[in-house]
């Protein structure tokens, strides 16, 4: 299954790279200078290139990822919808919307490019439903913190079930079993939202906030291949 791997692999990347571009379109308008029509521009590039390899990935998707490939097309569909429906001025819905779509298609699509392959590597089951749970959980209350402003507890609790989501997926991948490249290269990936949180909390700069959304989404990618990684029932 090398051609839908690289596909829903490919989307994955270019669904980060949407993900950035928004977080600079979104968060540019409180930063002088900040590079909104280069941001516009790589957004619209990389959303028509994910949309076009979704569909690719749809078309030739094997029985094993058709239910994966057809959710994203869905998604893919429903945000590009949303961006047309905004006319570039987001009402609150539509940008909750789109900030908890982007993760959750990039989380989709790395679902079915590690189902697709044969890394020799099985994360522990019950820990990455469980990781997988918390950080939907933290991802909804992010993105209402975004669209809301919410007071310091919210905040906290924010972090707290952010912190909760990325160590649980950590474990998963710890307690997994198979090539210790894989296992390092989870635990990577788990830790970058977290590291990314810290340095955009102790930094005022547009860099730090966007590094720090398109972590969210690159954990985001690591919940879907825990869950892909997990023995299956």
């Amino acid at each position: 299954m090398r051609g839908p791997r690289t596909l829903a692999g490919t989307a994955a990347v270019l669904v980060l790279t949407v993900v950035a571009a928004s977080a600079t379109i979104r968060l540019g308008a409180d930063f002088p200078g900040a590079p909104i029509a280069l941001a516009r521009l790589v957004h619209r590039a990389a959303a028509t290139l994910a949309a076009i390899a979704v569909a690719l990935l749809l078309y030739l998707a094997p029985p094993a990822l058709r239910a994966a490939a057809r959710a994203a097309a869905a998604l893919t569909v429903a945000l590009a919808l949303a961006g047309v429906a905004s006319g570039g001025e987001s009402p609150r819905a539509l940008a909750l919307f789109n900030q908890l779509g982007g993760p959750t298609l990039a989380a989709l699509l790395a679902f079915a490019a590690f189902r697709a392959s044969a890394p020799g590597f099985a994360c522990e089951p019950r820990l990455a439903r469980t990781g997988c749970a918390l950080l939907v959980a933290q991802y909804t209350g992010a993105a209402l913190l975004s669209a809301f402003a919410g007071p310091p507890l919210a905040v906290l609790a924010h972090a707290t079930l952010g912190l909760a989501a990325t160590l649980t997926l950590a474990a998963a991948f710890h307690a997994g079993h198979g090539r210790a490249s894989a296992r390092a290269c989870g635990l990577f990936v788990t830790a970058a939202a977290p590291c990314a949180g810290v340095a955009a909390a102790a930094s005022s700069g547009l860099a730090a906030a966007v590094l720090h959304a398109t972590a969210a989404a690159l954990t985001a990618c690591a919940a879907g291949a825990a869950l892909a990684l997990a023995p299956r029932r």
